[in-house]
């Protein structure tokens, strides 16, 4: 997803482009976001100011070998990335979440991982 957001953020006006990674937990999972156990969560954000994702093309993003390249530069990679990251996510309990970040024009995307955060006394004993 961060390789994905470097390649894709472009400038928009005065602005330059632009990747903003975040992290953080919560107890409750946002609506639409599939996660298995009782929590709590940690997530991963990954933003980019790219040109984001057409409405029509929302459901079909985790699909495997679509690439959703724009259209002034040919196609890289197989289309596969999205589609194993979220797998995995969801063999582990969790899942990826996709949303853009201006839904009048469609542009830049957010990408959220989720996972079940560990429980802290499994922590404090060293992961046993």
């Amino acid at each position: 997803m961060l390789a994905n957001a470097v390649r894709f953020a472009q400038p928009h006006g005065d602005e330059p482009a632009a990747v903003l990674v975040s992290a953080g937990t919560a107890t409750q999972p946002p609506e639409g976001v599939a996660l298995r156990g009782k929590g709590p969560w940690v997530f991963i954000r990954v933003e980019d100011t790219g040109p984001g994702v057409s409405g029509e093309q929302w459901d079909s993003i985790f699909e495997p070998f679509v690439q959703l390249s724009p259209k002034d530069r040919p196609p890289e990679g197989a289309g596969l990335g999205l589609h194993i990251s979220r797998r995995y996510a969801r063999q582990m309990g969790g899942d990826i979440s996709f949303d853009v970040i201006n839904r009048l024009t469609g542009e830049g995307a957010v990408f959220t991982v989720w996972l079940l955060m560990a429980p802290l006394d499994s922590l404090q004993a060293g992961g046993t």
